[in-house]
């Protein structure tokens, strides 16, 4: 048994350096009218924004900034709280995303500077992706590797009575309160590791 455990613990060690996963991005924020009438029922309701990317890509061309591009049909929104039932949910934006860690945040790509979207009952809305750059993301450029840390951004411009949302038929705008941004590793990312731990440990046995 010893031999086989050690061929299996040099397997996974010499892949390790492909062993990066996806990072799950996610913006979180609750929806407070800021001019206009909510029609839409939204005062009050949970926005949140998810998107995955891989981090065991590089960083590519888009209008000359490094930018990482979500995995394609990754890309979804949910409210929670709405008054009016039908927006309420789940759903896929049915548009890649691109995210710019050194320059303004989260933008549709590869051609809009908004994420246009639908809520359930019919009304067409668009979302201002714009953050600060994060922390040290200046290592972010075209051609090197993607980290997860480039992802948590110092602050999301549509918070606090910046505009996050607007009804594009309306014209009612909508602010984000209490937000949070993280970005963590998608869940299964870390199993490998677990696994040489468990090998590791039965060899030692």
């Amino acid at each position: 048994m010893k031999p086989t455990i050690a061929i299996a613990l040099a397997s996974l060690a010499s892949a390790a350096p492909a062993l990066a996963g996806t990072i799950d991005y996610t913006l979180t924020g609750r929806i407070s009218v800021i001019a206009g009438i909510d029609t839409d029922g939204l005062n009050g309701a949970q926005f949140t924004y998810r998107a995955t990317f891989d981090d065991n890509s590089l960083y590519v061309n888009r209008f000359g900034l490094a930018a990482a591009v979500a995995i394609s049909g990754s890309t979804f929104i949910e409210i929670t709280g709405s008054s009016i039932a039908a927006n309420n949910g789940i759903s896929a934006t049915g548009v890649d995303m691109a995210f710019y860690p050194t320059f303004a945040g989260n933008f549709m790509d590869p051609s809009g500077l908004r994420l246009q979207f639908t809520l359930g009952n019919g009304s067409q809305f668009s979302m201002i992706g714009n953050t600060t750059p994060a922390p040290g993301s200046a290592s972010a450029t075209i051609g090197s590797d993607v980290k997860r840390n480039d992802f948590v951004p110092a602050a999301y411009f549509g918070s606090n009575g910046g505009r996050a949302l607007t009804n594009e038929t309306t014209g009612t705008r909508y602010t984000f309160l209490d937000v949070s941004i993280t970005a963590i590793p998608a869940p299964g990312t870390v199993a490998p590791l677990a696994l040489v731990t468990l090998l590791a440990s039965r060899r030692r046995r």
